[in-house]
C-alpha cells in the first residue's frame, strides 16, 4: 500500500495506488474506467453505475480504482455494494441494506 509518512501519523497515499491501479488494468477495465469517469465528469448529477460480470474479473479491483482516482481529488464518495463480502472489501464500503 502506498503511504506517506507526515507528522508521525501514515497517509493513504491516493493517487499513487489509483495510479499503479491503473497500471495493471486491463483493456476492459481501462475502457470502464474511462468511461465512468468520464460520465462522472461530464454530468456528476446523473451519473451512477453498476459493473455487472463474472466472478474473478476483478470488479472490486475497479471500484477501488476509482475510490482513491476520486479521493485523491478530495472529493466525496459512497462505495456500496448489495453482497456484503464485496462492501468489506470497498475503501469505507457499505451493504446497500446497511
Amino acid at each position: 500500500m502506498h503511504e506517506i509518512l507526515h507528522r508521525g501519523r501514515r497517509i493513504v497515499d491516493n493517487q499513487g495506488l489509483a495510479d499503479q491501479m491503473r497500471a495493471s488494468f486491463n483493456a476492459d477495465q481501462l475502457q470502464a474506467f474511462n468511461t465512468i469517469v468520464s460520465a462522472i465528469t461530464d454530468n456528476p448529477q446523473t451519473a451512477h453505475f453498476y459493473l455487472q460480470g463474472l466472478g474473478g474479473t476483478k470488479k472490486t479491483f475497479l471500484y477501488k480504482a476509482l475510490c482513491y482516482y476520486y479521493y485523491a481529488q478530495g472529493k466525496t464518495i459512497l462505495c456500496v455494494a448489495s453482497i456484503g463480502i464485496t462492501g468489506l472489501l470497498l475503501p469505507d464500503g457499505r451493504t446497500s441494506h446497511s
